[in-house]
């Protein structure tokens, strides 16, 4: 502990130490738990909100496909990939506009986050 500042009185006691020049700043002095878990859960719903539409198109496509080959006793099982990759591309190509405005929306805010921390 020989990089303590002398009137550093908090680091001695081995919390968090307001003073600037002190190496023992730990990250929770600018962000508290309660932060953290509220970014965490944005993060975690912008994650389902990015892949719930290309994952319902998915489900839906491969429904339908498994519902023609059950009424048509095809049973081929590469015959549900091509369809479902298709339709799983054009969702994608169709929802970027959005998925790119949520993006850049979440990174604003995590920016203005970290210009907030002195």
């Amino acid at each position: 502990m020989d990089c303590l500042p002398k009137n550093c009185k908090i680091c001695i006691k081995s919390e968090i130490c307001p003073v600037d020049r002190c190496c023992h700043k730990t990250y929770t002095e600018f962000m508290n738990e309660q932060e953290i878990i509220d970014l965490m859960v944005q993060t975690i719903w912008l994650s389902v909100k990015l892949s719930a539409p290309i994952m319902i198109i998915g489900l839906v496509v491969g429904v339908a496909i498994a519902l023609l080959q059950a009424l048509t006793q095809i049973q081929e099982v590469t015959l549900v990939f091509v369809p479902k990759i298709l339709a799983i591309f054009v969702a994608m190509i169709f929802f970027l506009p959005a998925f790119t405005t949520s993006m850049i929306e979440f990174m604003n805010m995590l920016a203005d986050k970290i210009v907030a921390i002195k």
